[in-house]
């Protein structure tokens, strides 16, 4: 085929593939960027911060520690940055918590109140 060597599994002629490959692989990050192949850097920070609260609150829940009320703090100042599901789910983790009785120390749970009810004021 024009001289081209061939793939002996494939009848790709092997440059023809092996600049697929590398157009795939190798791409630099502002083409990627703008074929929409990566998230922006404002969007990336929105996904962390709501994948890094649910987090928090998740592992704060239940302790008898310090982090119980950093964790509130941070949530309560970063409410606004929260999407719709993240503040959903983080509510639900807390009532749930709450009533069953694992909210940690009375001085925990009394926070975590606190937390859900600043949350319902969203």
């Amino acid at each position: 085929m024009d001289g081209h060597r061939m793939l002996a599994r494939h009848n790709w002629p092997a440059d023809d593939f092996r600049i697929q490959t590398r157009q795939k692989q190798f791409q630099s990050p502002k083409t990627r960027q703008a074929r929409g192949d990566r998230l922006s850097k404002t969007r990336r920070l929105e996904c962390d911060i709501d994948t890094l609260s649910v987090y928090a609150v998740r592992y704060a829940l239940g302790r008898r520690t310090y982090a119980v009320s950093d964790v509130c703090d941070v949530v309560a100042r970063n409410m606004d940055a929260l999407n719709d599901n993240s503040v959903t789910v983080i509510r639900r983790d807390i009532a749930q918590a709450i009533e069953d009785g694992d909210a940690g120390d009375p001085c925990d749970a009394e926070r975590w109140r606190e937390l859900l009810e600043s949350m319902a004021a969203r």
